[in-house]
């Protein structure tokens, strides 16, 4: 039961596959004859390759026409026309034969009635059958004109191929002045080309894709008439309506054949209409090969007209060789001669030089006349070169002034004179020439703040490379820096006599303080321990930062640094009134009378002193692990390795600079370290 899923289609049979491929291979043509119509015997047939007949065949009848579809150039159409009086059978099925009359396809199609015209209902039916091929160029129709029909459709068309085989061309509106893009509208010689327009191009890079093709937004199309190689032949020629240069114009193709379109290179000549040569009268003119004029002048001399044997204006009698009285030539007044010219040959006449009134010799300065003859000299003087003033003419205009050749001034750029006052500028800005500046309030210094001091600037590309040196008028440190590739580099400071101690960085030749503090011109007190380290002698433990047994002893002093706390921040050093060991001898107690002081606050005595400093002392607790195993002394350590140590041997803060260990440290594990020292800052 045919429905909306049902589908229609045409195919060759095996039999058409076999003839069709022996066509294009032996280059042979395959003629189709005739087109026969089926009713499946009420059946809905699908279309098998397999078929040599229809099912059930009740017309045959030869085909009226075959074409290729111009949208799909593998596509065939064939055609069939049933006259009005045969009729009364369904058309279910379609069959196509060729000149052997084997069926070579079959299709299927929509069930239709062709009534007959006793029933009252008479048509004209027109039946198609369209295939794909591989190939369509050797398939054609063999037909007897006699016997077929042909479909208004028909005979427009073939009226428009015949048409457009002729030579003369429906007009073009512009012609291309120029190699132009084949796609999108554009001006063409003055005029704004619309869809649809018909344009002549003329002047291609490549004279293939010349031709006559009609305007469009999207990529343009070869004109209906103008499309095909049977269609564009020698003698081709189109009227050009519109345009600056090419309007109202005639032009033809004047390529010979054979023509293949897209292949064969096609000139087109314009044959009548505008040649550039212009409205006028002209005695010499320009003519093409078609015999038009296409340029016009009017020349006034013999060159012009080409003529070269004429005797010019102002020339001489060609056979002419003597005057027939001689002449006297003559020269008077500064210089003066004479000779007789006859014509005959070349002349010379002596001159002889009036006396100038100039004694000979030689001057380096001398008076010329205006016809070149000295009369006078001199020797120079510094005044006639100009030297009293060149020096200051030629000079720079400012102290800073970089003109080229300009004569450098007593104190440019603070050389020779005082420095260059460059006042409140970015020093870093200094890099285009070498000089001496002083600067006041200025930026880009060492530390950051406004600067005031010298500047000197040695420069060896500007901008790029160059050295700076800088002295504070304030701090008087000295300073320098270089510019690499357009990048100061940081500013590094220069160490001298007023800032820097080379014995501070001496090594020591021998370990000092192994045992911590100790009193002078006394043995070892044997046991030592660090300040906020708990320990425990006889069985009775010492709170830690209380200075107990063998840390302490005649003579000794103690400075707290920056910690060294007891109770609510009361520095202190105290003792709990028992003194143990057998060590301290006979002169402990007489010791503990004259120098012990049972308690003292020391905060006001820490106060007043200079802490922190370069060239002050503290005590330290190191918090980070710088090195495996001890630290001896005389190292140097960066403040941010150390912590001010208090009695409990806890870490309030680190201090700035650099400081040398004083003390032997051990430091042995790999987290904080405990160990407390007294140290010295060096930087």
């Amino acid at each position: 039961m045919i429905d909306k899923t049902s589908q229609f289609f045409a195919i060759l049979t095996a039999v058409g596959e076999a003839k069709h491929a022996n066509a294009i291979a032996m280059g042979l043509d395959w003629m189709f004859t005739a087109m026969g119509l089926g009713d499946a015997n009420g059946t809905d047939p699908i279309p098998d390759r397999l078929q040599s007949q229809l099912i059930n065949e009740w017309r045959r009848a030869p085909i009226n026409q075959i074409r290729v579809d111009p949208a799909n150039p593998n596509t065939v159409i064939t055609e069939q026309i049933i006259p009005p009086e045969v009729g009364g059978e369904w058309i279910r099925e379609i069959g196509l034969y060729d000149v052997d009359g084997d069926l070579v396809a079959v299709a299927n199609c929509a069930p239709s009635y062709k009534p007959l015209l006793d029933q009252g209902s008479g048509k004209t039916q027109v039946v198609r059958m369209n295939f794909i091929v591989s190939s369509s160029a050797n398939i054609v129709l063999k037909i007897d004109p006699a016997v077929v029909l042909a479909t208004r459709e028909y005979v427009d068309l073939k009226i428009q191929e015949e048409l457009a085989k002729l030579d003369h061309k429906q007009s073009a509106r512009v012609a291309a002045t120029a190699a132009i893009t084949l796609s999108n509208l554009q001006t063409v010689d003055d005029v704004a080309v619309a869809t649809g327009d018909r344009v002549l191009v003329t002047a291609q890079a490549l004279a293939q894709d010349n031709g006559i093709y009609v305007a469009s937004v999207d990529s343009w199309t070869r004109a209906a008439d103008a499309d095909n190689s049977l269609e564009v032949t020698p003698g081709l020629f189109i009227h050009v309506e519109q345009g600056t240069t090419n309007g109202d114009s005639l032009w033809q193709l004047v390529t010979d054949a054979p023509i293949n379109l897209g292949t064969t290179s096609l000139q087109f000549d314009m044959i009548a209409g505008g040649s550039g040569a212009g409205v006028g009268t002209f005695r010499s003119v320009t003519v093409d090969a078609l015999g038009r004029v296409v340029a016009g002048t009017n020349p006034t001399t013999l060159d012009g007209y080409g003529i070269t044997d004429a005797l010019p204006v102002d020339g001489t009698a060609v056979a002419a060789t003597q005057l027939e009285t001689a002449r006297t030539l003559s020269v008077s007044g500064a210089a003066s001669g004479s000779v007789s010219f006859d014509g005959t040959a070349n002349a010379d006449i002596a001159i002889t030089l009036a006396d100038s009134g100039v004694a000979a010799g030689t001057y380096s300065t001398v008076s010329v006349n205006a016809q070149g003859l000295v009369t006078g000299g001199d020797q120079l003087t510094g005044d006639d070169l100009g030297l009293g003033t060149a020096a200051y003419l030629d000079a720079q205009t400012n102290l800073h002034d970089v003109t080229a050749d300009a004569l450098m001034k007593v104190g440019a750029f603070g050389l020779g004179g005082p420095a260059y006052m460059a006042g409140a500028v970015d020093i870093g800005d200094l890099n285009t020439v070498s000089a001496l500046y002083y600067v006041g309030g200025a930026t880009g210094a060492p530390d950051g703040e406004l600067y005031e001091g010298w500047v000197r600037v040695s420069v060896i590309t500007p901008g790029q490379y160059a050295f700076q040196e800088l002295y504070g008028f304030n701090d008087q440190t000295l300073y320098r820096r270089a510019l690499i590739a357009g990048v100061w580099d940081e500013w590094e400071t220069v160490w001298d006599t007023s800032n820097f101690d080379p014995a501070l960085y001496a090594a020591l030749s021998a370990p000092a303080f192994v045992n911590g503090i100790q009193v002078s011109g006394h043995a070892n007190l044997l046991n030592t321990a660090n300040v906020g380290t708990d320990i425990s002698i006889g069985g009775t433990a010492y709170a830690a930062g209380v200075l107990s047994y063998g840390n302490i002893t005649a003579n000794a002093g103690l400075y707290a640094g920056g910690g060294c706390y007891s109770g609510s921040g009361v520095a202190m050093f105290g003792t709990d009134g028992n003194s143990y060991g057998p060590i301290w001898g006979g002169y402990l107690s007489s010791w503990i009378a004259a120098n012990y002081i049972a308690y003292w606050n020391l905060m006001s005595q820490i106060a007043a002193q200079p802490i922190g400093g370069v060239g002050t002392y503290g005590m330290f607790i190191v918090v980070k692990n710088i090195n495996s195993g001890a630290i001896p002394p005389g190292t140097l350590v960066e403040g941010g390795y150390l912590g001010w140590s208090n009695a409990g041997g806890e870490n309030y803060g680190a201090p700035g600079g650099t400081w040398m260990v004083c003390g032997g440290v051990s430091n042995s594990s790999a987290g904080n370290v405990f160990s407390t020292t007294i140290c010295k800052r060096v930087a």
